[in-house]
């Protein structure tokens, strides 16, 4: 098994993020798409610290912010102390002039 060189750690901002999409997901298609669908995000983070540049630079988000697109959603990161900081999990369609 390859070490990887950063980790993840979550802002509380992306936590509530999806804990509104959980929500959301199992209002609208049930307990078990919601779970499937959290515990994809979570392996999009775990790829994340293999592979941190994935995602497409932000730089009207801020410096070094990056985006990386899941289903419907976007993840909002950026490279900072040795981790992957997610900064937010926002709808694709959501206007984002600010995290």
């Amino acid at each position: 098994m390859k070490d990887r060189p950063l980790r993840y750690v979550k802002s509380l901002y992306a936590e509530r993020d999806l804990e509104g999409i959980y929500r959301y997901t199992i209002r609208s298609w049930g307990k078990r798409r919601a779970a499937h669908y959290l515990g994809e995000i979570e392996k999009k983070f775990e790829r994340l610290t293999d592979a941190p540049e994935i995602g497409a630079p932000c730089p009207e988000l801020g410096d070094g912010v990056r985006r990386l697109s899941h289903g419907a959603h976007v993840i909002f990161y950026r490279i900072r102390s040795g981790a992957v900081e997610i900064i937010r999990i926002l709808h694709g369609m959501r206007d984002i002039k600010h995290l």
